[in-house]
């Protein structure tokens, strides 16, 4: 007999593939993207200029210590993506994500910066912005790969990410 697993099976064959720590992180992240987007959403630009601020990409933020850390950073991005991958009635586009890894990694610590790039589609007079965080020189991207992206504004290093 074949059939559809239905939706708590599959809710609870997604918890055994993860371990307890992950799902907690997934489920914070989740809240924080959507309170992200509400936040952006309801309130004027003046209750979030912060949020938006690029500052500045900080080398002695301690990012790139040791490689145990780099590999922490480069887990919570994807554990970011990920939360940020289940469809729902939020929107989970690059800059809420950007926005949210550099809040979690500010609680650990880490300075990021917050970089905004911009890039024209070939063969097309279309425009693709996307963000991007870039702590210590490390380039943490929840999405679309930065390097294809040129920076630009306040926080922008001149050169294009190396990631």
């Amino acid at each position: 007999m074949n059939h559809e697993p239905g939706t708590v099976q599959r809710f609870i064959r997604a918890i055994r593939r993860h371990r307890l720590e992950e799902i907690l992180l997934l489920s914070i992240f989740w809240v924080a993207l959507a309170v992200t987007d509400i936040r952006l959403k309801a309130l004027p630009y003046r209750f979030n200029r912060r949020l938006l601020h690029p500052g500045r990409p900080n080398p002695k933020s301690g990012a790139r210590k040791n490689r145990r850390g780099e590999a922490r950073m480069q887990a919570i991005s994807r554990l970011v993506a990920q939360a940020a991958s289940r469809h729902g009635v939020f929107n989970m586009t690059c800059l809420r994500r950007a926005i949210v890894l550099r809040s979690i990694l500010r609680l650990t610590g880490i300075d990021a910066a917050l970089i905004y790039g911009m890039r024209r589609t070939s063969g097309t007079d279309s425009i693709s912005a996307h963000a991007w965080l870039d702590a210590g020189g490390i380039i943490l991207d929840c999405g679309a790969p930065a390097r294809s992206f040129k920076a630009f504004g306040q926080g922008r290093d001149e050169r294009k990410p190396s990631a």
